[in-house]
């Protein structure tokens, strides 16, 4: 590690829960995004608000008017800097798992008259297959240069689609505005889990359906954070949650249970590319993570850091490149 680096200044708590110590347990085995007040007819729900701790909530502005400063809550500001720093070269990311965001949205059923909120939408890609199936679609992220880049991508496609910068934690919406909530391995990185999934369940009505897509603790992506885990400062004490408890049935069911009818399925991803080093050049250019640890590393470390996660990425390749399949979970939902 460099010398004394602040781990405020480098990561996120998102990235810090990547490190947990419960990641570690996990993927040892395998050696190698609040604060309704609504929806109160909802079987579970207030224990569910009662769980997620504490809220600092702010006017929501109104359809049109959220600004950064007032969508992102204080203690996730560093969080949007790092999930946004990949900006459009993000969606190079999103192409990577375009086929387990095609799985979701066919599971989901979406069609013309369903409103839905595509949460933690990054550049848009989930947003896109929904409206181009004739949805109604708002997508929210953190990241203010995603969004930028969504709202792109969705005119450059002949796509109308409404895009905003918010907080999983606190979203602006009225309890039950949406048909379907989606979101696509992205949720599972907010720093409080049980404030998303309460927020989850107001923003949909009842009868409406929940879809999301998560890494699992075991998993090929999980394990390609701990190629990048020696290049981070260490986690906090207590470690909080592991994101990729999101990816564990029971966990969801803990977070979503109380107030979703809950059915699961597994599927896995391929990236395909070249080799190690074009791997390395998407992530470091389009995934926030990766690009915000590297960025923060001396010129030899940084090395270091390309070496070794180009060095995993061709443990998966072949005579025609890297395949390296990533396995996830599938949930399905349907509000009580």
């Amino acid at each position: 590690m460099p010398a004394q680096l602040n781990v405020s200044d480098i990561i996120s708590n998102n990235i810090l829960l990547l490190i947990s110590t419960h990641v570690r347990r996990a993927l040892s085995c395998r050696t190698l995004r609040l604060a309704g007040l609504g929806a109160t007819n909802a079987p579970g729900l207030a224990k569910m608000r009662a769980e997620r701790g504490p809220q600092v909530v702010g006017p929501r502005p109104s359809m049109g008017g959220t600004t950064v400063a007032s969508a992102i809550q204080p203690h996730n500001e560093r969080a949007a800097a790092t999930w946004g720093a990949g900006g459009a070269d993000y969606d190079g990311i999103s192409r990577t798992i375009a086929d387990s965001i095609d799985h979701c949205v066919l599971r989901l059923g979406l069609g013309p008259g369903d409103r839905v909120l595509d949460l933690a939408t990054g550049t848009g890609w989930t947003a896109r297959v929904a409206a181009a199936r004739g949805a109604k679609v708002v997508g929210v992220d953190i990241g203010a240069d995603l969004i930028e880049a969504a709202k792109d991508q969705a005119r450059q496609a002949g796509l109308e689609i409404e895009f905003e910068v918010g907080d999983a934690e606190q979203l602006r919406f009225e309890d039950g505005s949406f048909d379907v909530v989606v979101s696509t391995c992205g949720v599972m990185f907010a720093s409080n889990p049980k404030a998303v999934a309460a927020e989850l369940a107001r923003v949909c009505k009842p009868g409406g359906r929940v879809g999301l897509t998560t890494w699992p603790p075991d998993g090929t992506l999980a394990q390609m954070f701990q190629v990048m885990r020696p290049y981070m400062p260490p986690p906090p004490s207590p470690a909080p949650p592991s994101p990729f408890e999101w990816g564990r049935r029971e966990r969801v069911q803990e977070l979503l249970g109380s107030a979703f009818d809950l059915k699961f399925e597994t599927g896995t991803t391929v990236l395909h590319e070249p080799d190690g080093e074009a791997v390395w050049r998407l992530f470091s250019t389009g995934y926030g993570p990766t690009k915000t640890i590297a960025g923060k590393l001396d010129p030899e470390r940084r090395e270091q850091l390309h070496r070794d996660f180009a060095k995993f990425h061709d443990q998966f390749r072949g005579e025609l490149g890297v395949a390296m399949p990533r396995e996830y979970l599938l949930t399905i939902g349907v509000r009580r």
